[in-house]
């Protein structure tokens, strides 16, 4: 039975506004991470182009923030978790002087890589804009999520968010 020019109608509209949504969502542009050399504290350099091909979580904190404080625990539990899935955790210090990131690590001692950024040259290029701030980096370099500020409780935010990219290929 043909349909009427109405019910053709109704019918092209729906496609219309379906494809549109479906655009939208494909076209969502993900920002490329800033191809940038991170100074180890350990000696060495990082770079996030020889990261490519793994998931890479960016902390960007400092000994004078309260909130990395309490936030440092929970990235240690969530690399210990996930780094033999394939998680890269990088703790980006943005102390002026070097020694104030070093006693905030014995302090609060971790197991995930520390680099250094005491003149912002990397962390300016991530526009850093809240302490903490970290940065999740796909396996194509591209930055899926950004998570300003730390509260207690938070830790299931930052899980799901890692999990979702540890399971894409």
């Amino acid at each position: 039975m043909p349909l009427g020019f109405t019910a053709v109608r109704r019918r092209m509209h729906a496609a219309v506004v379906l494809l549109t949504y479906c655009c939208t969502v494909l076209s969502a542009e993900v920002s490329v991470a800033p191809q940038v050399s991170l100074p180890l504290a350990t000696g060495g350099q990082i770079s996030i182009e020889q990261l490519r091909g793994q998931v890479v979580l960016l902390n960007f904190w400092s000994s004078w923030c309260g909130p990395c404080r309490d936030e440092f625990p929970l990235l240690e539990r969530l690399y210990r978790a996930d780094h033999e899935r394939g998680l890269v955790l990088i703790g980006v210090d943005i102390d002026t002087y070097p020694e104030d990131g070093k006693a905030f690590l014995n302090k609060h001692p971790v197991t995930f890589p520390i680099a250094t950024d005491p003149a912002s040259l990397v962390s300016s290029r991530f526009v850093l804009d809240d302490m903490p701030m970290s940065i999740l980096i796909d396996r194509r370099g591209g930055i899926r999520w950004i998570h300003r500020g730390y509260a207690v409780g938070e830790d299931t935010e930052y899980a799901q968010q890692v999990d979702v990219l540890l399971r894409e290929i």
